[in-house]
């Protein structure tokens, strides 16, 4: 399918799931859209959707219910809107392969049913903010290919449901905190650093932690 998403889909208000994935839409993301407030999935992934997502995507008490958001392999930018915080139900945001740019919202750790966050391939930029070590079920952090800076914040050692940790480059993290992860969290079965450093091999072969150096 191609064109625009079809206007006739915002008149069915008792809608609680919208997969659009995997096909050729185009244009903008429609403003209704965030506003069918029984809505517990929306997956619009891997199309060719562009612009801004709404400053207030989540604020008026709209998504509510909201627990999937997939927008991943699209054309979006901008800023991700600091009121997704307010989207508290959320348990899966997935955002990669588009051209997000600034901070990561501290206010993502109000969102305490998280369970995946996925924002590799993006231009984000900052510090990865320590509020996400708050985040008490989240089991994939996914923050690869931005343009971050700074290190991993150590709050992330709390996260003991945390399986599947993937960023962009080991200095994000340094060594020592490198070791201090593997030790603390035990669910953690993946963790994914781009690195030509032969420590990074050694780790491989004394832990059991999968590691895929690019």
């Amino acid at each position: 399918m191609e064109g625009d998403i079809p206007s006739s889909l915002y008149q069915c208000p008792q809608l609680e799931s919208i997969d659009l994935s995997g096909n050729n839409f185009g244009g903008y993301v429609p403003a209704q859209i965030w506003n069918i407030t029984l809505l517990k999935e929306l997956d619009l992934g891997v199309n060719n959707l562009r612009g801004r997502l709404p400053k207030d995507i989540c604020s008026h008490n709209n998504l509510q219910r909201l627990k999937l958001l997939s927008l991943w392999w699209n054309e979006l930018e901008g800023d991700i809107p600091l009121s997704l915080g307010q989207c508290t139900q959320l348990e899966s945001i997935d955002l990669s392969y588009n051209n997000f740019g600034g901070n990561v919202p501290r206010e993502i750790g109000n969102i305490t049913q998280l369970k995946e966050l996925s924002l590799n391939r993006n231009n984000l930029k900052g510090d990865i903010p320590k509020e996400i070590g708050y985040l008490n079920y989240l089991e994939v952090l996914s923050m690869s290919n931005n343009k971050f800076s700074g290190r991993l914040p150590r709050q992330l050692w709390n996260v003991t449901t945390l399986r599947e940790l993937r960023i962009g480059n080991i200095s994000l993290i340094g060594m020592s905190l490198l070791f201090l992860l593997i030790f603390f969290i035990e669910a953690l079965t993946t963790f994914i650093v781009i690195s030509n450093k032969p420590i990074v091999n050694h780790i491989y072969r004394h832990f059991s932690v999968l590691f895929s150096v690019l």
